[in-house]
């Protein structure tokens, strides 16, 4: 896959990674079904290489090799995924950048390789689903470990609730930190043609604090009314206090026409 995607792109409703970009992605896998071998239903082998070249400099700025060497589906819905996989990266960086507040990462070009282990998933079928994985290995100049883990509670057909979390304790020549990811989600569909989204996540290294709701209204197969609510806050230093930031509300309809 080859896209292009320019400085001046708005995505509007949705997001894109990276803008000022040209991505090239190529993927490939191997995805047997044993019989009679642990209970296995289907073993998956993926490879995934990305790439990321900078329209106004025309140079590469990141590249990302990985491979999932052990991704097995069990028949009872639950997974075991990565006993060790590793994720060979790239990252140019053309001006410094603050990764973490009083740490500052200067231009340059870094290569770094990162392992991941037993990330464990149950059944996405059961009402209470849950999951839990470990990284580690080289972060940019220095070294970084990070535990991930979320859980998701079902009230079908119509309500489904999820929180997430992530932290990272990075050590680095420039300088040490903790980075922390919280967030939740909560999909409600009040019937097939109409579903409402929300998100609400924070981290602590931004201090910001974002709400973001959907709502998406079938009329007819192919047509749809989208309606987009944003709402950001700044958590103030040495303040419990939220600070609000920016404010954005968005609509898109589509409607096709057959014949």
């Amino acid at each position: 896959m080859v896209r292009e995607i320019q400085d001046n792109f708005d995505p509007a409703l949705g997001f894109v990674q990276r803008s000022n970009v040209r991505l090239l992605r190529v993927a490939g896998s191997f995805n047997p079904r044993p019989k009679n071998l642990l209970n296995i239903q289907q073993m998956f082998h993926d490879f995934y290489y990305t790439r990321f070249t900078r329209l106004d400099k025309d140079a590469v700025e990141s590249w990302s090799f990985y491979m999932t060497l052990v991704d097995w589906h069990f028949n009872l819905g639950d997974s075991m995924h990565a006993l060790v996989d590793f994720n060979p990266r790239y990252e140019r960086v053309f001006e410094p950048f603050e990764i973490s507040p009083g740490v500052v990462v200067p231009p340059g070009e870094y290569r770094f390789t990162r392992f991941s282990s037993f990330p464990i998933s149950t059944a996405a079928k059961r009402r209470l689903q849950g999951s839990l994985g470990f990284s580690w290995g080289n972060f940019w100049s220095g070294e970084a470990e990070e535990v991930r883990g979320s859980l998701t509670v079902k009230l079908p057909p119509w309500l489904t609730l999820t929180v997430e979390g992530n932290k990272t304790w990075a050590r680095l020549p420039e300088g040490d930190f903790t980075a922390t990811i919280l967030s939740s989600r909560v999909d409600y569909s009040a019937s097939p043609r109409l579903s409402v989204s929300t998100l609400v996540q924070y981290d602590n290294r931004s201090r910001n604090l974002g709400w973001q709701t959907r709502l998406r209204w079938t009329l007819q197969p192919g047509s749809d009314f989208l309606f987009a609510f944003n709402q950001g806050w700044i958590h103030e230093e040495d303040d419990l206090r939220f600070r609000p930031q920016d404010r954005k509300v968005s609509a898109k309809a589509q409607y096709t026409l057959r014949f």
